[in-house]
């Protein structure tokens, strides 16, 4: 990470999530700040706004890490509905074992 470096960050505002092309202004030891808000310190190890609350944007390297980012927590959701409550009891014994075979690591 250096000073002219690109980053996108996706902020949550409300229910949206604005995604922007940003630039690095400074660089030190533990954050860094951006061109656009150089008040605002950022967390090189977290990769995230310090706030004493939450932080409330996420940072990547290409705009293709933030989709395949939220194309996984999407695919995870659907995943995870069929094994909430009794969904899962329409899963037959062969496809739970497919699955297991599937996440498993070798």
């Amino acid at each position: 990470m250096k000073i002219g470096d690109k980053l996108w960050l996706a902020e949550s505002r409300r229910n949206e999530t604005i995604v922007s092309e940003v630039e690095i202004a400074t660089v030190g030891k533990k954050y860094f700040t951006l061109t656009n808000d150089p008040r605002k310190k950022y967390s090189i190890e977290r990769m995230v706004l310090e706030t004493q609350y939450n932080w409330s944007g996420r940072f990547y390297n290409t705009h293709q890490e933030y989709l395949d980012s939220t194309e996984i927590s999407a695919l995870y959701f659907e995943i995870k509905k069929w094994f909430d409550g009794y969904t899962c009891q329409r899963l037959n014994l062969d496809q739970l074992r497919q699955i297991k075979h599937i996440v498993t690591p070798i």
